[in-house]
C-alpha cells in the first residue's frame, strides 16, 4: 500500500504505531506520498495551474516538512516517496 505520511509525522502520538499495526495485519508498505503546504487538491477547480499560490509563500515550512518525512521514510524503510506536482500554466 502507499502511505500518507503528514499524519504519521504531524500527529506521532496518535499514528505513531500506524506502520507496527500495519506489518501485525500483513499489510506491506510500499511507499509513502506526502502534501506541500498551501496546495489544495481537493477539487479539480483547485488544481488548476493558474490557482497555485505563490511557490515560495510557505517554502521554509514545506522545507522543514520535507526534511522530517525523509527521516521518516527512512525509519519505515521506503524506498519510494512521492509528492503532487502541478505542470506550469500552458502559455
Amino acid at each position: 500500500m502507499q502511505l500518507a505520511l503528514d499524519p504519521l509525522r504531524e500527529s506521532p502520538d496518535v499514528w505513531g504505531q500506524t506502520a507496527e499495526l500495519l506489518r501485525q495485519k500483513g499489510m506491506t508498505i510500499a511507499s509513502g506520498m506526502f502534501g506541500c503546504v498551501g496546495e489544495d487538491y481537493s477539487t479539480l477547480e483547485s488544481i488548476r495551474p493558474d490557482r497555485r499560490p505563490g511557490a515560495g509563500l510557505h517554502l521554509e515550512q514545506n522545507r522543514n516538512n520535507i526534511q522530517a518525512t525523509v527521516g521518516l521514510a527512512e525509519q519505515l524503510s521506503l524506498k519510494l516517496v512521492t509528492f503532487p506536482r502541478r505542470l506550469p500554466a500552458a502559455r
